[in-house]
């Protein structure tokens, strides 16, 4: 029998409750023992930055926007916070695999900043960056695939591991230099075209740099026959604007 989405809330509220109750409940940001009725402790909400006025198109807030100079593969991205202060802490915590209550916290705000931004009914799949198959399994999970999870329950929609692979270990983006970033994610993913053919497609990351990997991933969704690519991370790195040369 399909359990319906209202029910489906109600048992997961009364889940981490009783967790909540015999174990503690840890702010998502830095571990500390909080009320169970809140997410994040007070010390680390001070630290919060919210994306609130980010681009549609590239995500940066659009004061730093960068859509004139930089193209871009996907149709749009959301990205409710700002990678920095308490959120960055949370984002090391959740790729540490540190407790599923930080994974899923991200993942409920995301899945509210769809609902927000209207893009909800346009969306047929969700899929993920992925790890190579042997990375994931020494690593034991892929982040990106736990937000993924939670959202397909939150929204409604299909997740599908297969959707998207990779297929050659690269060198991880944070190590390359903006230049360098580019070049190394090319030719590592590979899209299912059985899957993706005709379809709108929600991309899943937990955090975003300088974008060179959700490119490349929603180019290889599109040469696979997705007709639309969003992008949804947990945070993005904010682009310093370039400054003019004294002299001009």
């Amino acid at each position: 029998m399909k359990i319906s989405k209202e029910t489906r809330i109600k048992l997961d509220k009364i889940r981490k409750f009783v967790v909540a109750f015999f174990l503690g409940k840890r702010c998502a940001c830095c571990g500390e023992i909080i009320e169970t009725h809140k997410d994040i402790c007070g010390y680390c909400n001070d630290k919060i930055i919210e994306n609130i006025n980010g681009c549609e198109k590239c995500g940066q807030p659009k004061s730093t926007c960068v859509c004139k100079r930089q193209r871009f593969e996907f149709d749009g991205i959301i990205s409710p916070y700002l990678y920095d202060g308490a959120i960055k802490d949370g984002i090391k915590r959740m790729k540490k695999d540190i407790g599923g209550d930080t994974a899923e916290y991200f993942a409920d705000v995301m899945s509210e900043w769809i609902n927000l931004k209207g893009i909800k009914s346009e969306i047929d799949l969700i899929v993920t960056v992925p790890l190579t198959k042997e990375r994931e399994r020494e690593k034991g999970y892929n982040q990106s695939g736990l937000l993924a999870k939670r959202m397909s329950k939150n929204l409604d929609i299909p997740y599908n591991k297969k959707a998207l692979i990779k297929v050659y270990s690269n060198k991880e983006q944070h190590y390359c230099s903006a230049i360098d970033r580019v070049g190394n994610v090319l030719g590592v993913y590979e899209a299912d075209e059985e899957i993706c053919n005709d379809k709108n497609i929600l991309l899943v990351d937990d955090v975003t740099t300088g974008g060179s990997t959700l490119n490349e991933c929603a180019k290889m969704l599109k040469i696979a026959g997705a007709k639309k690519v969003y992008c949804a991370v947990a945070a993005l790195t904010v682009k310093n604007k370039p400054t003019k040369n004294a002299d001009e």
